[in-house]
Formats: structure tokens, C-alpha cells, sequence
């Protein structure tokens, strides 16, 4: 299954398991966040926004954001998903490692806040990060930078244009 294919070490990611289906509303998150359902179903709502996904797919919320999330197991086990916060910090490496390699006009000004796409494409760079000893920050961040710019390559750039909330505004 999936799920023993990731270990985690790293210590900015959650597991998040469920035995039974359940929705949160008005999910508050200050800091892009990459999910991973693992087993079972992940459901998001932001707005008029809808996006599911399953195991082989991931989410990424681009930016600070409040949405509404619905968790559903599998018939045969719970549901299970890793939750990775990137810090500010390494989103400001990220956007300045990748800045200068943007193309003009590359994110339209309404860019989305939350995006789909195959887990397959970020195995490498996500095993690595989740491999990390959480005792080396500069390693795990070093990692997490990887993880944003594998993720950037493969079009999910909005994250780029996030910026870190005022205290007032968390």
C-alpha cells in the first residue's frame, strides 16, 4: 500500500488518521501545506472551490488560507494522509532560487490557492525530505526547499506569490 512506501521523520508533518469519515470547517492554516492522502479520500473546499483527491494524488494550499476539509476512510482501513507545513523561511528561499527563472506573465494575477496533482511526480524529493533527521533543521529545510522547487517544476508555482501573515491577521 502506499502508506508504507513514506516513514516520517521530519518534524513539520503530521499523520493525520481517521477510522471514521469527518468534516472540519473553517480549517485555518498560516503557511502553505502540502497533503498526502495516503489511504482513503481527502475533500477540500475553499469558496467556490471544490478539489478531491485520493492515494497517488496530493493537494498543495499555496497560501495562507481557511477552507473546509472532509476526510473519508477506505472500506477496508482508516483514513490516513501526511500534512507538511513549509515554513516561511524556505518559501522566501524558494522564491528567490526560482525568481530569476520565472518567465514573464508565468502566474496569472489570480493564481490559484490550492492545487492537484499525481503524487508520483514528487516521490523522490518527498521520500527524501520525509527521511530527514528532524534533529538537523538545516538539512530538513534544505529539503523542503527541494520539495517547493520540485513542485514549482511541475507548474504548481502560486506558493510563490504568498507572503507570510501579519500577527494581526493570524
Amino acid at each position: 500500500p502506499l502508506a508504507a512506501r513514506f516513514d516520517c521523520a521530519a518534524s513539520t508533518t503530521v499523520t493525520i488518521v481517521g477510522a471514521h469519515a469527518y468534516r472540519l470547517q473553517a480549517v485555518a492554516c498560516d503557511m502553505p501545506l502540502l497533503l498526502v492522502p495516503l489511504q482513503g479520500r481527502k475533500g477540500l473546499r475553499h469558496g467556490d472551490v471544490q478539489l478531491d483527491c485520493g492515494a497517488g494524488d496530493f493537494l498543495l494550499v499555496h497560501r495562507a488560507l481557511q477552507f473546509d476539509v472532509e476526510n473519508t476512510p477506505d472500506r477496508d482501513g482508516p483514513y490516513r494522509a501526511l500534512a507538511l507545513a513549509f515554513p516561511w523561511h524556505v518559501v522566501e528561499l524558494a522564491r528567490s532560487l526560482l525568481g530569476p527563472h520565472a518567465g514573464a506573465g508565468s502566474e496569472p494575477a489570480h493564481a490559484a490557492s490550492i492545487s492537484v496533482g499525481a503524487l508520483e511526480a514528487i516521490v523522490m524529493p518527498l521520500r527524501a525530505y520525509l527521511e530527514a533527521d528532524a534533529q538537523d533543521p538545516l538539512m530538513t529545510d534544505y529539503l523542503a526547499l527541494g520539495l517547493l522547487v520540485a513542485l514549482a517544476r511541475l507548474g504548481h508555482r502560486a506558493f510563490l506569490m504568498a507572503h507570510d501573515p501579519s500577527t494581526a491577521a493570524r
